[in-house]
């Protein structure tokens, strides 16, 4: 495989994966946005909201903390990846 099949399939697997991050975040967003503008309406054997987190909200902050946390692990592995070439590449 030549350097410039590899860097365009590695460019094009960065672009998937931030495509991937971010569609999760919003999707997360949108999950739990949708439980805060159209409430669901659990009432207790007296009548009353229970108070507790509906579960569709919980995915949806779920999801948002998922795409985060890859979000950030790729961005990790993408500096120490340049630090290593960094480092690997300079002469003594």
């Amino acid at each position: 495989m030549t350097a410039t099949a590899h860097l365009k399939r590695t460019n094009r697997f960065r672009r998937v994966f931030t495509a991937f991050c971010g569609i999760l975040i919003l999707a997360g967003l949108a999950i739990a946005g949708s439980v805060l503008v159209f409430p669901v309406e659990m009432l207790d054997d007296e009548g009353r909201l229970p108070g507790e987190m509906p579960p569709a909200f919980a995915f949806g902050l779920l999801l948002a903390a998922l795409g985060v946390l890859l979000a950030a692990a790729g961005g990790a592995v993408a500096l120490l990846r340049s630090v290593w070439r960094a480092t690997r590449h300079r002469r003594p």
